[in-house]
């Protein structure tokens, strides 16, 4: 049977003059001056370019001298104006929450408006003030997969106080409450593409820097008795953070030396411009049992009355009691909390300043 050869070196030069030919039928398409009049052309019939130099040539322009004392009284007289406004709508809208939960009563959680993430896309329209498809007729909320099962809506009252700002004051764009429950009110309608119970509004700097207007010292203290050992759940991860999670519980309960650990970071931030304005601080104390059975009631309260004395009784203990803290743990967290030394046969000082008494918290298992 007779064999075809084929010679290789013929296939490799025919395939190299294919791309030399090709190379050279494109390559006028790279050349700078035809590219430099094509950019010529699209800036000049395009952009209308010479048509705009022709009109700029065409103005005239005169100098003036201006009065900078004139400028900087008229400039802040303007500040002045828009500020007032905007202070004037918080006001108002201020007003018409507080009216809203008068009417509504505590007990009253049936809502007003539905959840953004579950808007009616329908109803949307485009609005070039707020750059997205919004409803101007209505408001939605976002409730945090953290709040209480009922937690409290704003009322009717509420949105027709807003439609009436947004007529009045058509500068004023988004307009939105958010309650220490984790319930946010906004304003217009938009759709909210992330999951309904993803966002809470009580971790958000907005919310977080009017509720903490002040700087402020805190410090946490973790009880990692073994007591305190959870599983890895994704709920648990998720509310923990890196450093609590790396936490290795072990041994037993000591509150004392926790106290005086927390008493003298404390102590350490002091800086020396807190003279004029001293800084708040806070402890923010976290169990889920009493103090361990050889540690002694009395030295407890003792270090917290001699280390918050020396700190001018400026530190507030906020107790969270965790699972299900049997009656000595809860009352010992309460006592703790309020600084209430004299019940362990410690007395109470106050020739610095008053104390200023916290809250106890139970924390149950969800």
């Amino acid at each position: 049977m007779a064999k075809k050869i084929i010679d290789r070196s013929n296939v490799v030069h025919y395939c190299f003059l294919c791309v030399v030919s090709l190379w050279q039928a494109n390559a006028g398409l790279l050349d700078p001056i035809s590219i430099g009049n094509e950019l010529q052309k699209f800036s000049r019939d395009a952009l209308g370019t010479d048509q705009m130099q022709v009109y700029f040539n065409g103005l005239q322009y005169h100098k003036q001298t201006l009065n900078g004392e004139d400028l900087k009284t008229q400039l802040a007289i303007k500040l002045a104006d828009k500020f007032k406004a905007r202070f004037e709508v918080t006001k108002r809208l201020k007003r018409a929450v507080e009216a809203s939960y008068a009417r509504r009563g505590i007990g009253n959680t049936t809502p007003a408006a539905k959840e953004c993430c579950k808007a009616d896309l329908s109803m949307l329209k485009y609005n070039e003030n707020f750059r997205c498809s919004v409803d101007m007729d209505n408001m939605c909320v976002k409730i945090s997969g953290r709040a209480p099962p009922n937690p409290v809506h704003l009322d009717e009252g509420v949105f027709r106080e807003i439609k009436e700002i947004s007529r009045l004051y058509p500068f004023i764009k988004w307009q939105y409450f958010a309650s220490d429950e984790g319930v946010m009110t906004n304003f217009p309608v938009y759709h909210d593409k992330d999951e309904c119970s993803e966002y809470d509004p009580r971790y958000r700097p907005f919310y977080v820097e009017t509720a903490t207007p002040e700087a402020k010292d805190v410090v946490l203290v973790i009880d990692t008795s073994a007591s305190m050992l959870a599983l890895a759940v994704p709920a648990n991860i998720r509310c923990l953070k890196e450093y609590v999670t790396g936490l290795n519980p072990h041994g037993k309960t000591h509150y004392k030396r926790a106290f005086q650990k927390a008493f003298s970071l404390l102590k350490a931030s002091i800086t020396a411009d807190e003279t004029a304005k001293p800084k708040k601080r806070v402890i923010l104390f976290l169990t889920d049992g009493a103090p361990s059975e050889d540690e002694p009631r009395g030295p407890i309260f003792q270090t917290i009355r001699d280390m918050n004395l020396q700190l001018n009784n400026s530190v507030i203990i906020l107790t969270f009691g965790f699972g299900s803290v049997d009656q000595n743990t809860r009352e010992i967290l309460q006592d703790i909390a309020v600084q209430n030394t004299a019940r362990y046969n410690v007395s109470v000082n106050s020739s610095v300043g008053d104390i200023t008494p916290g809250i106890f918290t139970p924390v149950p298992d969800s």
